[in-house]
């Protein structure tokens, strides 16, 4: 790497790619755990064993969120400390106490929970393991990539909050230009989620089992 490259790497550089296979991962989970009763039927004993569906679906989500949080932060943990194992060798490694790591690594956590969370909403709302895996992949991954491609200043702005460049601002270090605040990234993330959810509620207690 040039001086240039040197002094304008992240140690956090790893682990942010790391973060889209956990992207994946945890994203299809949080679809599997509505969408499987859905297809074996079991959503109907479920519902006759807990007939209140708001607190049924709430029940999914708090589960689902803290054992995906604990077993993020613990992923984002042990990327982390791996990762600079491996950048050690190149003398590219950081500390977990340097500029805006540790908030970046415990924030990485809450950013996979709040995924798996999202996309528990969307198989809420679609029934369909396929199609809602799809939507989650979209809106995780394509809206961010066609964003970039959106002309002008006003293109940049809206890149800014589209929900997967949003979230991912919590990942960095340091403050990106072309990024929003880490914590205000990840608060905004959190308010799609919870549309999403309160969505998926809705037409949950509506339509037929």
């Amino acid at each position: 790497m040039s001086d240039s490259d040197r002094a304008s790497f992240t140690p956090m550089l790893p682990t942010q790619v790391a973060f889209y296979f956990g992207m994946v991962i945890f994203g299809a989970l949080g679809v599997l755990v509505i969408t499987s009763e859905h297809a074996t039927g079991m959503i109907r004993t479920a519902l006759t064993a807990v007939p209140r569906r708001a607190h049924y679906l709430a029940a999914k989500t708090v589960v689902l969120g803290l054992v995906v949080l604990v077993v993020g932060i613990a992923v984002s943990f042990a990327s982390f400390y791996v990762s600079q194992l491996i950048l050690a060798t190149k003398d590219l490694d950081g500390s977990i106490g340097d500029t805006g790591i540790l908030r970046a690594v415990i924030g990485g956590g809450l950013y996979l929970a709040l995924i798996a969370v999202l996309a528990l909403g969307i198989g809420t709302l679609l029934r369909h393991t396929a199609g809602s895996i799809v939507v989650v992949f979209v809106v995780m991954f394509v809206l961010g990539i066609v964003g970039g491609f959106l002309p002008g200043s006003w293109g940049e702005t809206v890149n800014k909050f589209l929900p997967s460049n949003a979230g991912t601002a919590i990942l960095s270090p340091v403050r990106e230009s072309e990024q929003l605040a880490p914590w205000t990234g990840l608060g905004l993330f959190a308010v799609y989620t919870l549309a999403v959810l309160a969505a998926a509620l809705a037409l949950f207690e509506r339509r037929d089992a």
